[in-house]
């Protein structure tokens, strides 16, 4: 038997989505920064500092002349609002399986209610999708008391 062992394994749509709006911007010679690291890939975020992309912690870091990509992973409601207020040119490059989760969460918002998440509290998709509850959000990792 014959073992082939892959340099990589590829990428899932939404993160495909993603590295291609960023391509496709670079390719129309824009300046680009990121809403942190785009994926989680060492080697394609430092493929894309090599070619100027910057990564920044919050829109309001956004650079003159560049055009921010928001990541896979997506970002809060408060972000959102900000770059509407401010008129930030951006694009939103979040997995639509992410953007499916937030309108889910947020249409179902009441004060009543509790939202679990099971994940990881500092991981950039579970603090976005916490910000589409108004209150009353639980994260856990693990089920052990």
């Amino acid at each position: 038997m014959k073992i082939h062992i892959a340099k990589t394994i590829g990428y899932c749509f939404g993160v495909d989505h993603a590295v291609n709006a960023v391509n496709y911007l670079l390719s129309k010679n824009r300046k680009v920064c990121t809403l942190g690291p785009i994926i989680h890939n060492p080697k394609i975020i430092k493929e894309f500092e090599d070619k100027g992309i910057k990564i920044i912690d919050h829109p309001s870091q956004v650079p003159n002349g560049y055009i921010l990509v928001i990541r896979a992973h997506g970002t809060t409601k408060e972000n959102l609002e900000y770059m509407e207020q401010n008129n930030i040119d951006f694009v939103d490059a979040t997995c639509p399986f992410v953007k499916k989760i937030h309108r889910i969460v947020e249409k179902n918002s009441d004060k009543k209610d509790f939202l679990l998440i099971s994940g990881n509290s500092n991981h950039p998709e579970v603090i976005g999708i916490k910000s589409f509850f108004y209150k009353n959000v639980f994260v856990f990792d693990d089920v052990k008391p």
